[in-house]
């Protein structure tokens, strides 16, 4: 069975390699790499949802940590 789970992935990747859809993605990546806003947000929304929070509340706290990230952030650039 995992054998055809593996094959699967593998044939997916390349095609999704092929048409293009890799580089974008990785493109997309970078740019929300670049924000610490969007960094923020999108690793506690993954974090959350591995932890199997309520999606709803797993957004709510992911915009909050966002925006309290900005006043972290400042209270670093202080230290």
């Amino acid at each position: 069975m995992m054998w055809i789970v593996a094959i699967v992935t593998m044939c997916i990747v390349l095609i999704a390699h092929h048409l293009g859809f890799i580089e974008k993605v990785y493109g997309v990546i970078g740019e929300v790499a670049r924000c610490s806003m969007c960094s923020a947000f999108w690793v506690t929304f993954i974090v959350l949802c591995y932890y199997k929070v309520c999606p709803f509340e797993a957004i709510a706290l992911s915009f909050f940590m966002a925006y309290l990230s900005n006043w972290v952030a400042i209270g670093m650039e202080y230290l």
